[in-house]
């Protein structure tokens, strides 16, 4: 058989089995369908208040990273039509690029 098809027949029978169970568990047991439905709707409601809150501090922490100067310049020097980065020598350590060059090594090859 296709692995494919295969893996697609065993979700569909592990879904079918889960459906079932839960249809067993609600028919042998008194089960109040509708207070389910609104615990899960206070559950969700909680989840959606809490990602509410933490987006924007998460994509604020981002910002922050991409604006510093060292990921600007790694940024830079990925672009294929940058051939080198002249920057301060401090810079250059700590930026991991082997196209990101001191001043003090690019400019008395750039003035021969």
């Amino acid at each position: 058989m296709n692995p494919m098809l295969r893996s697609g027949v065993l979700h569909a029978a592990s879904a079918g089995a889960g459906a079932i169970a839960a249809v067993s568990f609600a028919a042998s047991h008194s089960v109040d369908l509708y207070a389910i439905y609104d615990q899960l709707n206070t559950v969700i409601a909680a989840v959606t208040k809490l990602l509410g809150l933490l987006v924007p501090f998460v994509s604020g922490a981002y910002a922050v990273y991409k604006a510093t100067t060292a990921q600007k310049l790694i940024d830079i020097s990925r672009d294929p039509a940058v051939k080198a980065v002249i920057t301060t020598p401090e810079l250059s350590v700590a930026v991991p690029s082997t196209k990101v060059v001191s001043s003090v090594t690019a400019i008395p090859s750039t003035v021969k």
